[in-house]
């Protein structure tokens, strides 16, 4: 039976991208957004300086001013809440929502 749970587990898991960011939206003066990181179970929710970003797209309320390669935090990062690290101990976390 544990043979067909990992294999079951392994088959959903090679359909999911693991490392991945959302769509950051600006409030304020930060831009926000959550982020994935392969192997890990829960996002990394985040925000980052609109003034530590390339001033022709802090202006810009459409612009998305950054892009995240392979999982890396970007320059000037600030974590709002690691989920995996709120979770380190429980069976299961499940965060809501995040607000600014």
């Amino acid at each position: 039976l544990e043979n067909l749970r990992k294999a079951l587990y392994d088959e959903q898991l090679s359909h999911v991208q693991e490392t991945d960011v959302s769509v950051p939206y600006k409030d304020g003066e930060f831009w926000y957004y959550s982020r994935t990181v392969e192997g890990l179970s829960y996002a990394i929710n985040a925000r980052v300086s609109a003034s530590s970003l390339p001033k022709d797209t802090s202006d810009d309320p459409l612009a998305v001013p950054f892009t995240l390669e392979d999982g890396a935090a970007p320059e000037g990062e600030q974590v709002v809440l690691d989920e995996n690290k709120l979770a380190k101990g429980l069976p299961h976390c499940n965060v809501a929502a995040v607000k600014p």
